[in-house]
Order: C-alpha cells, then structure tokens, then sequence
C-alpha cells in the first residue's frame, strides 16, 4: 500500500510540473482577454511550482526509504 501511495506522488507531482510547461496557444491568445490570459499563465506558473515541491517530498522520502 505504501509504495503505491509513493507511485501515486510520484505521477501527480510529474502531471502537476508537466501541466505547469503547457504553452498557450495562438487561438486562445487571440480570443482571450488579456487578463484572463495573465491568470492563465499564473495558474501554470504556479502548477510547476506545486509540481515541484511534490517531486521533492517524493525524492526525500525515496531517499530515506533507500538508506
């Protein structure tokens, strides 16, 4: 059950970070407002920050589960 839950980290923290990398396209630029583009892009921005942090509590608990 544990390594599960340790697997299950692992992926929302990657789905998180590569969530957070998504470009925003041409089409949704030109129809947008510009501040819903600006949140937009604030949402990503902060999904990688979240992302990261989730991979980094995944990595020390690997890291004191392997010693």
């Amino acid at each position: 059950m544990f390594y599960f839950l340790l697997a299950l980290l692992f992926i929302v923290g990657l789905m998180y970070y590569l969530n957070g990398n998504t470009d925003i396209t041409k089409e949704v630029r030109a129809s947008w407002a510009p501040d819903d583009i600006e949140a937009l892009q604030e949402e990503y921005n902060n999904n990688i920050y979240i992302g990261q942090c989730i991979l980094v509590i995944f990595s020390i608990i690997l890291m004191f589960l392997i010693t």
